[in-house]
């Protein structure tokens, strides 16, 4: 197994770890790949994290695998040695690092995702950093949705013209290319700080 985003692990995320692993099958595959994101939680409350995050890929974006989220292949829950421990199967991403280099058509990309599991009715509830963001070919995909929330908001829908509504934050957003929050503006910050650290 290869770990990814080796240089980071979230302060409140000290038992989850992420990995690119090839899995070896005795049987039957089930259209499941090889190589696979495989994300493992220890101990019992970022077991109960995870599996709310495989919750909300089976459920609320299981119509956007593919598209705007990565695949779900499984969830497993086990003990080693008394601990809980619970396994996420991925569709590993490891896309080319080209659009990262294009901030405005990255933060294009990444918006239209954003808004697309702001469509399911899902937010991921924190603030969105690079590590939410993998590459699939040429899409941008949006992952770790461990605290995300159902998320009902008119943000997706025109109000009035160009004018967008979020009801949770009672705002309207005359800028087309902003949506809930201002995450528009908030990437193209994190894209800037990323261009001036490379």
């Amino acid at each position: 197994m290869q770990r990814l985003f080796p240089g980071y692990v979230p302060a409140d995320h000290e038992s989850v770890k992420v990995f690119a692993a090839t899995l070896d099958f005795t049987g039957p595959s089930d259209d499941v790949p090889k190589d696979v994101c495989l994300k493992l939680a220890r101990g019992v409350d970022e077991v109960v994290r995870l599996s709310h995050e495989a919750s909300v890929y089976r459920k609320e974006l299981a119509k956007l695998w593919g598209i705007a989220v990565p695949r779900m292949y499984g969830f497993f829950i086990g003990h080693c040695e008394d601990t809980p421990v619970a396994c996420l199967l991925l569709e590993l991403c490891l896309g080319p690092t080209l659009l990262f280099r294009d901030s405005e058509e990255f933060v294009r990309l990444a918006m239209q995702n954003v808004r697309k599991v702001h469509t399911v009715g899902i937010t991921q509830n924190m603030p969105l950093e690079l590590h939410h963001f993998v590459m699939k070919d040429n899409k941008v995909m949006l992952v770790d949705f461990s605290r995300a929330v159902v998320h009902r908001c008119n943000s997706a829908m025109p109000v009035y013209r160009n004018q967008r509504f979020c009801l949770d934050r009672k705002e309207i957003h005359e800028d087309d290319e902003r949506d809930c929050g201002g995450l528009m503006a908030m990437a193209r910050e994190r894209m800037r700080a990323v261009s001036v650290a490379s």
